[in-house]
């Protein structure tokens, strides 16, 4: 019986793996603060104004103010006529709002979309995260985040009840 075997040295130089303060960075949540009732008003209206004319495409150019430039990802106010934008389409009949989070420079909301009786969709369920602009009285806000969350079915239809 004959073994034979290959010694192979690392030739390369070894550079000590370590982790400083400075180069490790450690997510702190921020504080969360109360929303005044304008306030809410004011955010409500915007994501209910979004669903209304990004997500369920009607008149789609109406929501190109109501989104945030990280949202619309360079895209121009001719552009977003056509339709073609980084919004997730849903046939929607009803929506329904859930405050997630809110912080100074952050407002989260879980969005459950109820589709038309005529898509054969089931309900969804998106995250969307809406930012303050402006300063002062006069500030909005903007949808800067819109996703599905979750597996809900996606656009299979309901299975029949027997």
């Amino acid at each position: 019986m004959v073994i034979v075997g290959v010694k192979w040295p690392n030739t390369s130089e070894e550079t000590p793996q370590s982790f400083s303060q400075e180069q490790a960075y450690v997510y702190r949540e921020p504080k969360a603060v109360e929303l005044s009732r304008i306030e809410r008003a004011k955010a409500l209206s915007t994501a209910a104004n979004f669903v209304t004319h990004a997500v369920a495409r009607r008149k789609v150019e109406l929501a190109y103010d109501l989104t945030a430039p990280s949202l619309r990802a360079g895209i121009t106010r001719a552009q977003w006529r056509s339709e073609n934008i980084p919004v997730v389409p849903f046939p929607v009949e009803e929506a329904r709002w859930k405050i997630e989070y809110s912080y100074t420079d952050a407002l989260g909301l879980q969005v459950l979309l109820l589709p038309t009786a005529k898509s054969k969709l089931r309900p969804a369920v998106f995250a969307m995260e809406l930012t303050p602009s402006g300063r002062g009285k006069a500030h909005k806000w903007l949808v800067s985040s819109w996703a599905p969350t979750g597996m809900t079915g996606g656009g299979a239809p309901a299975a029949p009840q027997t």
